[in-house]
Order: C-alpha cells, then structure tokens, then sequence
C-alpha cells in the first residue's frame, strides 16, 4: 500500500515544479486559455469592420450599432454610437492585453 503512495507521488508532478521542457501543464494550459480568450475578443472587433467578409456575424459596424441599441433599447438613442465605440475599445484592448500578457 505505501509503494502504491509512493508511486502516485512520482508520476504526479507537483504544483510549482517544471517539467522536463521547461514549463508545467498548469502553466501551458493558462498560456492558451489567454491566447484563446484574447483571440475571441479580437475576432469580434475584426468582425465588426468586416474583416471576416460573409462569414462574419455583423459585417459592419452599423449592423453592430444596431444590435447595440436593441440591447440598451432603455438607453436614449444619442448614446447608443458611444457604447459601441466603447464596447469595441474594451474588447480591442482586453484582446491584445490578454495575448501580450499584460497581466503578469
């Protein structure tokens, strides 16, 4: 029973420890969550400038005004262009912060 412990204790790498490349599995598998967080942030703001061309949800940033007010609809409509921009300046930011690693 204490051999099969023991064991467990060798194939398990310990939190904090690094593998043999360098790098642990925790830490690979944060490295591509960010990268994939901050790539669905950009492809949303590229989607909305049409970068996508027809396979893009919004293909403009007028169809995504639009979609801005049916969601703020209790909002008056002379901020509705100003929570887009904003929205999409968030994203954009957030994007690039998340790939950079800005927060480490």
């Amino acid at each position: 029973m204490d051999n099969a412990r023991s064991a467990a204790a060798y194939t398990t790498p310990r939190p904090g420890t690094r593998g043999t490349h360098g790098i642990t599995l925790q830490r690979a598998a944060i490295l591509y969550a960010r990268w994939a967080l901050g790539a669905a942030f950009l492809s949303a703001v590229a989607d909305r400038f049409g970068v996508w061309g027809k396979y893009g949800g919004w293909g403009n940033f007028d169809n995504f005004k639009q979609y801005t007010a049916q969601v703020n609809s209790f909002m008056p409509a002379s901020i509705i262009p100003f929570l887009a921009w904003a929205a999409t300046a968030i994203e954009l930011s957030l994007g690039m912060a998340l790939i950079i690693g800005a927060s480490e």
